[in-house]
C-alpha cells in the first residue's frame, strides 16, 4: 500500500518523477495513481513537455500499454533516465545529471509485540525521519530471527544486499512484500525500497548514526520473552559443526 509519508530532503522534480514511474507495476496496476499524480506535480513544478501533459491527463482506468507509451516518451522528451538505470545511492539532479544522495535521514529500530498475536510473535519495526514504515510498506515488521537473530542481516557493507523488512498483515512475507537494499558508500548508508514501498525515495543514513543504531538494537535483549531468550542463545551459541562429529 502507498501513503502519504513526510519526505524529508524529497529532491528534485525529475527524481520525484522518476520515482513514481519505477514504483508503477505495469502488470498490477500498482501505483498508478501515484505515477499520474506524480506527473500533474511535475507540471506544477516546472517540468514541462508535450507528453508529459498527456500523462498528467491520463486515467487509472486507461490501459497499461497506452500508460506506458506515454511515460517512455515523456522521459525522453524531459532528459530523465529510464529506472533501473540509475546508480543505487544516487539521485537525479535538478535540470539533469545525478549526484551522490545525502545523509539527511534518521533511522530508529524497536522489537514489538505483534497485534492481537497470543503465540508470542515479535516484528522489527523500522522507523525513518520519525515515521514507521513496515505498517506504511507491506503491514508488518519482520520476526526478529528474521532480520537480527542469528545474523544481523542490517549491516551495512559495501556490497549492498536485499533484507525482507516487512510482510503482509497476516504474517507471511510472500502475501505482502517490502524489500530494502541496503549498501555502504563511504560515510554514508543508502536505503533503496522495492516490492510494497513505504515511500516514494530511497534514504540515506550517515553511516556512523546508522552503524551505532543498529548495534543497539542487536543489543537490547529487553523484549525477549523467556522462550525467546532461550531460542536466542541456541541460534546464536550451540557450536553446530561440533554436533555433527
Amino acid at each position: 500500500m502507498m501513503v502519504g509519508v513526510t519526505e524529508k530532503g524529497s529532491g528534485s522534480a525529475e527524481q520525484r518523477l522518476y520515482d513514481a514511474v519505477a514504483h508503477w507495476n505495469t502488470g498490477t496496476g500498482y501505483g498508478l495513481a501515484d505515477l499520474i499524480h506524480a506527473a500533474c506535480q511535475a507540471l506544477i513544478d516546472g517540468l514541462d513537455s508535450p507528453t508529459l501533459r498527456e500523462l498528467a491527463g491520463a486515467s487509472v482506468h486507461d490501459s497499461s500499454w497506452d500508460i506506458g507509451e506515454l511515460v517512455g516518451k515523456s522521459l525522453g522528451e524531459l532528459g530523465i533516465p529510464y529506472p533501473g538505470t540509475v546508480p543505487p545511492g544516487f539521485a537525479l539532479a535538478p535540470g539533469g545529471g545525478v549526484a551522490r544522495r545525502p545523509g539527511v535521514d534518521s533511522l530508529r529500530l524497536e522489537v514489538s509485540p505483534v497485534p492481537g498475536d497470543a503465540g508470542g510473535g515479535f516484528q522489527v519495526q523500522v522507523y525513518v525521519n520519525g515515521t514507521e514504515m513496515t505498517s506504511a510498506g507491506a503491514g508488518l515488521g519482520m520476526d526478529p530471527y528474521d532480520v537480527l537473530v542469528p545474523t544481523n542481516r542490517l549491516v551495512a557493507a559495501s556490497q549492498p544486499c536485499t533484507v525482507a523488512i516487512a510482510r503482509c498483515e497476516c504474517g507471511v512475507y510472500g502475501c505482502g512484500s517490502t524489500d530494502v537494499t541496503i549498501a555502504r558508500d563511504g560515510d554514508l548508508v543508502h536505503w533503496d525500497w522495492s516490492l510494497e514501498v513505504p515511500m516514494m525515495r530511497g534514504v540515506s543514513f550517515v553511516a556512523a548514526e546508522y552503524d551505532v543504531e543498529v548495534a543497539r538494537m542487536v543489543a537490547d535483549h529487553s523484549w525477549e520473552t523467556s522462550e525467546r531468550a532461550a531460542g536466542r542463545r541456541v541460534l546464536t551459541d550451540v557450536d553446530r559443526e561440533r554436533m555433527l562429529t
